[in-house]
This record gives C-alpha cells, sequence and structure tokens, in this order.
C-alpha cells in the first residue's frame, strides 16, 4: 500500500487483511482493529528550518531487566559461570581479488565516511586488523593496501548503522494492535491487553534457551538490516557474545575500549537523591560520559514531569542521552541545548501509541542533538532503515525542508554514536575507528539518497571489525575472513549469506533459533524483513 498522510485530521481506513498478525503500513495506528493515518498537523509546530551539518555535532519494558540497576555504576558484566571473557578502471561488482588474511580494501560507486560532509565517488575504505587504516578516492589507499584482498562493488559504502534505542529481547514479537490511543507510556504498561500481548516475553525471560533465542533473533534481525551496533540489550548472557556491538555491555559484548555508559530503562521514577548523587560523582570524575534514560514518553503533564524531575535531581547534564523527550516543550528544548544533553527519536513508535511525536524542530532550532532509532517491533520499525524512512516521511510533511538526506543518515550513524559516548570507536569511517561497513545498492551520483533506498534485497555487505558477517553469496564466498559456518538467508526474494561464529555457548543459526522460539510462540519470530 502507498503510504500517505491526512492533511488535516486523522482519517479512517481499512486496511486488507488488517487483522489479527498482519502490521499497518507504516504512516498508520492501528484502533479499535482498523488502520488509522495519523495527523500531520496535530501539535503543528512554528514554521523554519534547521539541520544539522554533518560537521557537528518511561519505558515500554516494563518488567525488562536494566544492565546497570536503572541507577547503580557498573560493576562489571555478570557472565555465565565458566566462560571466560591501487587507482584504475574499477572491475565488475562482486571481483575480490585474494589477499592477505585481516587486510581488506572495499571499493564502491561512492564511500560516505560521514566526516565533515566528505563524498568519495568512487572510493575506497581500507582495513586491517579490524581498524581502519585508509579512507579516500579509488587510489588513495594502494600504498597501505598491497597486498590486501581488493573487494569491488557498485554500491554505496558508509558506517555500519548504529542503533541508539532498541528492546532486542522483545524483537521475535509482531505489532502490537493497539487498543487506543494512549497519553503516556504508564497508560499502555497497565493495560491489560499489552500484558498479554508480551506475555510470550515474559513468561520466558527467565528460561535461560529461550531467552538467548530472542536476543539473538533480534541480533540478527539488526545485522541483516545494516545494523552493526545496538544499544538495548538487557542483560549480558555469553549465548550472544558474538554478533552485533551491545553499546552498553561490557568490551566482551562489544570491542570498545571502555565502559562508561550506564542506562536507565524503567524511568527517572527509579532514581533517588543518594543514586543521583553517586551517578554525578561518577560523572565528574569522568567514568561515566553517557547516561541513557527513557525520559518524557508521551504527552501528558506526567509525563513532561519526568523532565522536572531529572532537573531536580541535577541530572541535566550534558552526559544525558534522553530517549523520546516526546512530552517536552521548546521552552525545555532550549535547557536541554544549554548543557549540551541529546535526545534519540523514535518517530514510529510515537505515532502508534500516541498520535503525535518529539517536536524535533524546536529540538534541533534550540541546538539538540537528535539521532532516531526504532524503538522495537511491538510498535516502532524492525529495522533502522524503515525508522529513518517513516522519520523521513513524518517530517516532510510536518516540517517540509527540516531534513537533507545527509543529514538522515548522519542521525543513524555518526550521531547516535557520538550521544553514547562511542565517537572515536563507530560511527564514521575514519583512520582508526572499528572497521564496521554496510554496502548497499546506490548510485555515486546520489550516495545519500541511495542509503535512504536502501530496501532488504539492496544490501550487499556487512561487515563489524573488518569481518564480513552478511551480504551476498558472491562476496561472502570471496573474502577470505568471511567466518566458516554460514546460512542462506531470503531477503525478500534474493539470496543472501550470514556467517558467524559460534557463540561462547555453540552454533547459532536462525532456524535454530526459530525452533526454539515456536517452542513458546507457536507463529514464530517476526521475520527478519519487512517485505513489500
Amino acid at each position: 500500500m502507498q503510504r500517505w498522510f491526512a492533511p488535516a485530521s486523522l482519517l479512517l481506513v481499512m486496511v486488507g487483511a488488517a487483522g489479527c498478525g498482519s502490521r499497518c503500513e507504516k504512516g498508520f495506528a492501528r484502533q479499535d482493529g482498523v488502520c488509522l493515518a495519523f495527523d500531520v498537523d496535530a501539535g503543528a509546530r512554528d514554521s523554519g528550518v534547521v539541520t544539522q551539518a554533518d560537521s557537528g555535532a518511561a519505558p515500554h519494558d516494563a518488567g525488562l531487566e536494566v544492565v546497570d540497576g536503572g541507577m547503580s555504576a557498573d560493576t562489571g558484566p555478570q557472565m555465565d559461570a565458566g566462560v571466560p571473557e591501487d587507482a584504475g578502471p574499477r572491475p565488475d561488482s562482486g571481483m575480490s581479488m585474494g589477499g592477505d588474511p585481516g587486510r581488506v580494501l572495499v571499493r564502491g560507486a561512492a564511500v560516505l565516511p560521514m566526516v565533515d560532509g566528505q563524498v568519495f565517488a568512487p572510493g575506497e575504505v581500507y582495513s586491517e586488523m579490524g581498524r581502519i587504516a585508509c579512507v579516500g578516492p579509488v587510489g588513495a589507499c594502494a600504498m597501505e593496501a598491497d597486498g590486501a584482498t581488493v573487494v569491488e562493488t557498485d554500491g554505496v559504502v558508509l558506517p555500519g548503522l548504529v542503533d541508539a534505542h532498541n528492546h532486542v529481547a522483545y524483537d521475535f514479537l509482531p505489532e502490537w494492535m493497539t487498543p487506543r490511543v494512549f497519553e503516556d507510556s504508564g497508560q499502555w504498561r497497565d493495560n491489560a491487553d499489552y500484558e498479554l500481548f508480551v506475555e510470550p516475553y515474559s513468561a520466558n525471560k527467565n528460561d535461560r534457551d529461550r531467552f538467548c533465542a530472542m536476543v539473538q533473533w533480534g541480533e540478527i534481525m539488526s545485522l541483516v538490516n545494516g545494523t552493526t551496533t545496538v544499544f538495548g540489550t538487557p542483560q549480558p548472557r555469553t549465548c550472544f557474545r558474538w554478533l552485533v556491538r551491545n553499546a552498553e555491555l561490557s568490551t566482551g559484548y562489544n570491542g570498545f575500549a571502555a565502559d562508561r555508559m550506564r542506562t536507565n530503562t524503567l524511568g527517572i521514577d527509579t532514581v533517588d537523591t543518594a543514586a543521583a548523587s553517586a551517578l554525578i560523582a561518577d560523572m565528574d570524575a569522568g567514568d561515566v560520559t553517557a547516561y541513557v534514560i527513557h525520559l518524557a514518553e508521551g504527552l501528558s503533564a506526567r509525563a513532561r514531569g519526568e523532565f522536572l524531575e531529572l532537573q531536580t535531581l541535577g541530572l541535566l547534564r550534558e552526559e544525558a542521552v534522553l530517549i523520546h523527550a516526546t512530552a517536552l516543550t521548546a521552552a525545555d528544548f532550549a535547557e536541554v541545548a544549554a548543557v549540551g544533553a541529546k535526545v534519540v527519536w523514535s518517530p514510529s513508535s510515537n505515532m502508534a501509541l500516541y498520535q503525535d511525536t518529539t517536536n524535533v524542530q524546536a529540538a534541533l532550532q534550540a541546538g539538540v542533538t537528535v539521532s532516531i532509532a526504532p524503538d522495537w517491533t511491538p510498535s516502532g520499525a524492525d529495522n533502522v532503515l524503515d525508522e529513518v524512512r517513516f522519520a523521513r516521511e513524518l517530517a516532510d510533511a510536518r516540517w517540509p525542508g527540516l531534513f537533507s538526506a545527509a543529514d538522515l543518515v548522519a542521525m543513524i550513524t555518526r550521531i547516535p554514536a557520538e550521544q553514547l559516548g562511542l565517537g572515536r570507536e563507530i560511527g564514521k569511517l575514519e583512520v582508526g575507528l572499528h572497521a564496521d561497513l554496510l554496502v548497499v545498492d546506490g548510485d555515486g551520483a546520489a550516495p545519500y539518497e541511495s542509503v535512504l533506498a536502501a530496501t532488504p534485497a539492496d544490501v550487499q555487505l556487512v561487515m563489524i571489525g573488518g569481518v564480513p558477517q552478511y551480504g551476498t553469496p558472491a562476496l561472502m564466498d570471496l573474502i577470505p575472513d568471511s567466518p566458516a559456518a554460514c546460512h542462506d538467508i531470503d531477503a525478500c526474494g534474493v539470496g543472501k549469506r550470514g556467517c558467524w561464529e559460534d557463540t561462547p555457548d555453540g552454533p547459532v543459526s536462525p532456524s535454530s533459533i526459530t525452533q526454539v522460539i515456536e517452542q513458546f510462540y507457536p507463529g514464530g519470530p517476526e521475520p527478519l524483513f519487512d517485505c513489500p
């Protein structure tokens, strides 16, 4: 179905096959068994265009485990017992010239470093031992890359996507058919229909094998849609110390130099003055550089009151990363900007639950840094690329001209990495950073648009730490560093291949995960791809 927007009010639309198990088109939210188009004029904001230059700078899960107990300084992950911790014409797409292990040169019709607005068309990225060693136009890395495997693609090369807001363990679930429009997160978390919907999670989260399968499915869903780092893994388990980088867990799960992130998915109501004082001390000492908190989700006075409480506790600081912030006013965003705090925007979930979203125009006008993330499958998008497309459609309808294509790509790569305090680790193609790459089909003359238009079939290659993990069979077979255990995956009718090492607990495949989930969820997990 073609996506569309109601110009002035909610339009009631019956959607074919909209019964149980069907997903409303993006731009719609389910109410009383039908899909409603959202009102783009609801809460209309002041006109004006502000963009984020490429050069600068209460939760959904009642009962979800919190890595840092909501507030306390991290004492380290609780590991499972017994487990230690050349210039010239480019050949045809997919051609690879074999070279030294651990050294890979990837070329594309365009390379988007996400640094100072640079675009190399065509361009190349060379990685060595998991780190980026050279980025530039074709031929720039010839000296460094002598003897490396050369992989020629006709695609757009960019950093692996960074998902700054997810709840990975829930991503086996389909869309929740919301019974009504809510005012804040407290209303739907206490809703009996919601409690019944998430029962497959809540009733099985303490069964280790089943919990592992939930998270593993969410990680594979992230990977095959181009995400290489995700925030929102509930707790450390060796069964998923394995695939995508888990931003908020320890270095064994993400390969980052240090753990300076604290998370709070349960909201500011869980924080007392003593806990706030301890957290502030850690921030002052430089031990905490990102405090990621679900805050002010919804439109009610109660939701906005959470922001006021954050201020009262002294936690509105540059380290604060506010997930949702839907209830904040323009004046509030001025205060957020004044201290250098940040916002993560999840518009599809906001629209599904509240029929309105964060006033990102006001946030940007105030100078707040904003990223885009999908939240989770029950009310948000299935993946980062779907979410950024939804965000663009909504912004184009409500705030025309607010974002360029380059802005939007930055909001799913460089910006979320910097918000999480990981700007020197991921989010850019820059010498010294982790070699996390995404290659999608594209046009070197319009690379940013190519990224935003990319479908599951368009993903050519995903690399994490210089190691190919997912892509076309031709590329995965030709790169010598591909892990030996590979799995064929149908991406909306196009054959792809995922290759990954076994977890510390043993081998994992999409089919084995599906078998476990079907033991307690007979319909099986949400498909890895939202196909047309």
